[in-house]
This record gives C-alpha cells, structure tokens and sequence, in this order.
C-alpha cells in the first residue's frame, strides 16, 4: 500500500514532511486554516462592531425617558399664582413674557385647549394663554384595518374638549424627539409661529420680516425716531421672535418608566462586552503579528 505511486504523490506534493508516525514540525503552517481562520475574525469583529453600534443607537433614543423616572413624583402645579385657574401662573414666564417650564418634569395643570388637531390615535391641542400644548391618546374610530396605520394632522373634529384637566410629563419643544418634528412643523405652519430650536419656514420668515418691518415704519412716525430693538418686538409681538414652547404628555408618570434605566443598564453591559473583545481581538493580532516581535 505504501508503495502506491497516487498515494506517494499527494504526500510529496501536498504535505511532503507526512508519513506514517512521523510528528508535525513546529513550523508548520497550514495555509488554508489561516485563511479560514482570519475570515472568521473578521466577519466576528464585523458582528460585534454592528451589535456595539445599534446598542449605542438605541442609548441615544430614550435618554429623556430613562432620566425621567428619578424626577420627583409629586407633579409641579403649574396654574400656582395664577388669578385665572385655566391659566398657567406667572411664576412660569420670564421677564419677556416667554414660557419656563423644568423640562422632563413631571407636572400637572388646567387649562382651555385650542388649535385642536388629531393625528392617528394621538390628539394634539395647546392651551390657551401660553406656548403649552398637550399630547394625549385616543380612541381610533377608523375601521379595524386602518387602525395600525398612520394618518396625517387634520383640524377641526368636533368632539374637542371643552377644559384640560391632568397631569403628565412635560418636555421643551428643543428637547423632542426627531419623531415630534412633523407635530412641530405642523403647528409652526399652520398659525405662523417661530419656536425656538427649530428653523422656520421661508414663508414664516418672509411674515417675520415683514411684521418687523410695519412695526418699524409705524414707531419710527410715532415716536419721530429709528425705535429701538426691544421696542419693535414689543410692537410686533410674538410672532416676531422665536417662542419657547412646550409639550405635556399626558398621564406619564415617572414610576411607570423604571424599565428605562435596566434597558440603559444592558446596553452598558453589551457595549461594555463588545469592548473588552474588540480590545482582545486587536490584542492577539498585533501579538501574532511577526513584524512586531
């Protein structure tokens, strides 16, 4: 059998060092193994790569929910000094009328809603007398196939409330999420409002420009002078600078997110992890490495 030419062959041509009961030499280098072996490193480290960035993707998303739960239970009353209930107390305005409200918080408040919209199985409305609009959850009226469906923002449904009364979380309009940005554009668009954090419509900023301008034109013959910056806004009112708004989520309270900070606590651990084996991987090549020994 040894004697086969074959078998003698194959031995001379592909492993020639072969032969019964010979041992490996220890310099021996299978080529095929390494190369196998160095593509599944690296389609290994190409899975931990993906899996470490999508963890830190989804840490990015819910920041403003995993903090919320360590905010104070008890709700911040926002019509306190109010002489009108339905009106949110001056204690929350600065000394330019503008809106401040702690954002992420958890608060409560009264008031008349206005500028109604609906869109999908989510109300929107503001509340009149401040930059405070209202997000609340409804029932979907549409037949059972379309319910899982989006619909645009539409106005004027008649079923509107007639007084907000709640509580819920409150967020700044520059502190939503991306997926707020259609909520804000539509109330931006729709009654010509400049809130701040967001870049305005060209038309919205020829209407400022133009308010600004009136403005200017009928100080300047009253006062038989160039008014100055603060008396224009004055006169322009609200329309002509950026507003700080806000948006009420309704019947969030901070104890029903406690499940935030352990999802926050396993995307640690897997980015962690994913880490400590890249670091690992790196390690073992630049040591495996002949041109750096």
């Amino acid at each position: 059998m040894s004697d086969n030419p074959e078998k003698h062959q194959i031995n001379e041509t592909d492993h020639a060092w072969f032969e019964a009961g010979a041992p490996v030499p220890d310099d021996f280098v299978d080529q095929d193994l390494v190369e196998l072996d160095a593509g599944a490193d690296i389609g290994q480290l190409g899975i931990i790569i993906l899996i470490t960035a999508f963890a830190v993707f989804l840490a990015g998303q819910y920041t403003l929910e995993a903090s919320y739960v360590f905010s104070d239970k008890e709700p911040i009353a926002l019509n306190d000094g109010s002489e009108d209930e339905f009106l949110v107390g001056p204690g929350f305005f600065d000394e330019d009328g503008g809106l401040v409200i702690p954002s992420n918080r958890h608060v409560e408040v009264t008031g008349i809603p206005n500028r109604r919209s609906v869109s999908g199985d989510r109300e929107f409305y503001g509340l009149v007398g401040s930059e405070l609009y209202v997000e609340r959850r409804v029932e979907d009226d549409r037949p059972r196939i379309l319910q899982n469906t989006p619909r645009e923002i539409e106005r004027g449904v008649e079923s509107a409330r007639t007084i907000h009364e709640g509580s819920g979380r409150v967020v700044a309009f520059q502190d939503l999420p991306r997926r707020y940005e259609r909520f804000v554009q539509f109330y931006s668009e729709s009654y010509r409002i400049d809130f701040c954090g967001y870049e305005p419509s060209a038309d919205l900023l020829s209407y400022q420009v133009r308010i600004r301008r009136e403005a200017e034109l009928a100080l300047t013959d009253e006062l038989g002078r160039p008014p100055t910056e603060m008396e224009i806004r004055e006169h322009a009112g609200p329309a002509a600078a950026c507003q700080n708004a806000y948006l009420i989520i309704a019947d969030e309270d901070p104890k029903e997110f406690w499940l935030y900070p352990l999802a926050y606590i396993a995307f640690a651990l897997v980015i962690g992890f994913s880490t400590v084996l890249l670091f690992r991987r790196f390690r073992g090549a630049r040591d495996s490495d002949p041109k750096k020994k």
